[in-house]
């Protein structure tokens, strides 16, 4: 047998063809996934990929990663079996021989964890072909590739093992129909988008994503036993981001190396800002250390993962490579006097890619150069912007987008409730000042909202005037983030949530927002005016996370 695993009894076979998607395989015994439990059915793609929920249509065909969607890949790629060589079987196995088998493969890779699972999933893509596109690349002719995918559970936690026998995978790339090239396949893991209302990117890890580290899974390993890779994926471990085993593949095991392929690997701590070259450790279950070995495939923690913090925004800049929000020192910006902001960004992208295949990624208005560590995207003259985004600069900058509410208004029980209400905001960035209206809100509440600055405020740090040296809101995120601010008045009971999701530049040339605010706000009467004193808000740059803080006092003038 090619797998330990099977195919056995009971699999189904998936519809030959590309970009197939299985019906759904409903669990007899449910299985987490990173923060989440309870899922009860997986669907099975052509391509690679194991869905935690049906993947929408526009999403099956490989591209940007990660999906909206739940997903384990042991090889996202262009994946076709429509001259019906090829094969994708899946099955649910409650026996108590592959259960045990499962089970080894885990304490293998984490020797420390008890774990007996009660379900075990498998997937196998055998002999499956590279889609080519329409100039086949005679390179790839008759090549076909041959993995497996387990997805191992008990009541308490989740693991995945990849299998990848030698000689099994004969390419590395497919065409790719979004980028119209050859592109890596990816060996990687989603949480997928998070919310209801608010979608936010979830955590996600990238394993493999060059003909180097793809290169390496049939000979390589992280649990000890070559071509068999071992991750968690569900427990509370888990909850930002999968945890690799890190058992080392022995001289003695199989797998053989050249001299070249010698080198130290550093294992690097979460606060370790600086790049280096690929491969290097993700966390695990003990403490980091340094060690020597050959040169492998290293599982990757990205930093766009969810960190373990209370909800504040999560910012993306251009994806990818992932974002970093580096430890900065605590940036002050004098809101009555923008254009003295003193904003400090900067950030590394440790994450191979190149322009050849990402020039998708850049603005047009930006010109893509590639770097050791990846590629980066950079405004042209007269533009600025984070490189996905760019505007011209000086130009004046319109915001549109839509405004909802469930307010209570003093110690009224009843909350006054309205949706789908315009809001407009005009920026002169020469002078660093931006004018922010909300039209239709109704009489009962709109006074009251008068002291509300920090929904049109987060508009002033993004057009701010920048100095040398330094980046606004819009330098640094392209316009492209999610924010929550908590506002409590002193003295009055309650406070107001304020969730915002920015969504870049729309084909208008506007950049597009919209706003929930839900809470308690203190009763102004009605044709009163508002007068908000200077204030100085606190801005701190982290990793994944920018936050924020200010005090501000307000004056409230009566009709009379």
């Amino acid at each position: 047998e090619l797998f330990p695993f099977g195919p056995g009894h009971g699999d189904q076979e998936l519809e030959a063809g590309d970009d197939r998607v299985s019906p759904a395989l409903e669990l007899r015994r449910p299985l987490r996934f990173f923060d989440k439990s309870g899922i009860d059915s997986v669907y099975v793609t052509t391509n690679g990929i194991i869905a935690m929920s049906e993947p929408p249509a526009k999403e099956i065909s490989p591209g940007f990663f990660p999906p909206t969607f739940g997903a384990v890949a042991p090889f996202l790629a262009d994946l076709d079996t429509t001259d019906g060589l090829g094969k994708v079987y899946y099955r649910e196995d409650l026996s108590p021989s592959v259960t045990q088998l499962a089970a080894e493969c885990v304490q293998r890779g984490f020797p420390e964890v008890p774990f007996q699972p009660s379900s075990v999933v498998v997937v196998t893509w055998e002999s499956v072909a590279p889609y080519q596109g329409p100039s086949k690349d005679p390179d790839q002719e008759g090549k076909r590739n041959t993995f497996q995918a387990v997805l191992a559970s008990s009541d308490s936690s989740s693991y995945a093992i990849f299998l990848y026998p030698e000689d099994g995978l004969q390419f590395y790339t497919t065409f790719s129909k979004k980028d119209e090239s050859q592109v890596p396949a990816v060996v990687a893991f989603s949480q997928g988008a998070q919310g209801l209302f608010w979608k936010s990117e979830g955590a996600y890890n990238i394993f493999a994503n060059d003909r180097e580290s793809i290169g390496n899974l049939a000979k390589s390993s992280n649990s000890g036993q070559q071509g068999v890779w071992v991750f968690e994926i569900g427990s509370p471990a888990t909850a930002s981001g999968v945890v690799p085993s890190d058992v080392s593949l022995g001289l003695d095991d199989g797998a053989e190396y050249d001299d070249e392929d010698y080198e130290p690997v550093t294992q690097l701590d979460l606060e370790d800002n600086s790049t280096t070259p690929f491969p290097h450790e993700a966390r695990g279950r003990g403490d980091p250390d340094t060690h020597s070995g050959p040169r492998v495939l290293a599982p990757r923690r990205l930093p766009t993962e969810r960190l373990p913090r209370p909800p504040t925004e999560r910012t993306r800049l251009f994806q990818p490579p992932a974002e970093t929000f580096p430890r900065q020192p605590v940036q002050v910006i004098d809101v009555d006097e923008v254009e003295e902001t003193g904003v400090v960004f900067s950030y590394n992208t440790d994450f191979r890619q190149t322009c050849a295949n990402n020039r998708h990624q850049c603005s047009v208005h930006a010109e893509c150069r590639d770097f050791a560590t990846g590629f980066c995207c950079s405004c042209v003259a007269g533009y600025t912007g984070n490189g996905r985004q760019c505007v011209a600069e000086g130009s004046p900058q319109r915001v549109n987008g839509k405004v909802k509410g469930r307010v209570f208004v003093g110690n009224s029980p009843v909350p006054i409730v309205f949706e789908n209400t315009d809001l407009h905001s005009y920026v002169v960035m020469n002078h660093g000042r931006s004018y922010t209206a909300i039209s239709t809100i109704p009489e009962t509440v709109g006074y009251s909202l008068l002291p509300l600055a920090p929904v049109g405020g987060i508009i002033g740090w993004m057009f701010a005037v920048e100095q040398d040296g330094f980046k606004n809101g819009f330098s640094i995120t392209g316009g492209e983030f999610t924010r929550q601010a908590e506002v409590t008045f002193v003295g009055s009971p309650g406070k107001l949530i304020i969730k915002q999701q920015f969504s870049g530049i729309d084909e208008h040339g506007h950049l597009t927002i919209d706003t929930e605010l839900e809470g308690h706000v203190p009763h102004i009467p009605f044709g009163s005016s508002v007068h908000i004193e200077p204030y100085t808000e606190l801005y701190h740059y982290s990793r994944g996370v920018i936050t924020s803080s200010s005090s501000r006092e307000y004056t409230v003038t009566g009709p009379e």
